[in-house]
């Protein structure tokens, strides 16, 4: 469990982490799409988890022009979640018990801090025109 996010359960905070990957899950529901960090911090630089992934799609469209590596702040929410296999089989319920565990969601105002690359700033309501500057938009099936 993450213990060091459990006091900021309901809260929003700002964070740094370092982008690892988007990628692509299987649920029972189908493909599900999410964003792995790293080295998640506070803003005083307190080690909070080593990993952590983010899948509501808002805050995943934020981090879809990341690169493996890229340093971003950012402020999220948290939230706790139930994990594990809540099934019949019994097998895999022993393998993989429920628990409780919490999780960064909403994010909001994410910043690149890369030290090669200029500083940008990606907000939530990107323009068309300042999508196509910054060449951020994709027209097709994905």
């Amino acid at each position: 469990m993450r213990c060091d996010l459990q006091p900021l359960e309901g809260k929003r905070a700002t964070f740094i982490a370092t982008f690892s990957r988007n990628d692509v899950f299987e649920t029972r529901w189908g493909s599900r799409a999410k964003a792995l960090l790293k080295d998640i911090q506070d803003v005083h630089f307190n080690p909070v988890t080593d990993h952590l992934s983010i899948t509501d799609p808002d805050s995943l469209q934020l981090m879809a022009f990341l690169k493996e590596g890229d340093l971003i702040v950012f402020n999220a929410g948290v939230r706790k979640y139930r994990k594990g296999y809540p099934g019949d089989d019994i097998d895999s319920r022993l393998k993989h018990p429920e628990s409780f565990d919490y999780t960064l969601c909403d994010v909001r105002d994410l910043v690149k801090q890369n030290l090669d690359t200029p500083i940008k700033r990606i907000s939530g309501d990107l323009g068309l025109k300042e999508l196509m500057m910054n060449k951020r938009i994709a027209f097709g099936v994905a």
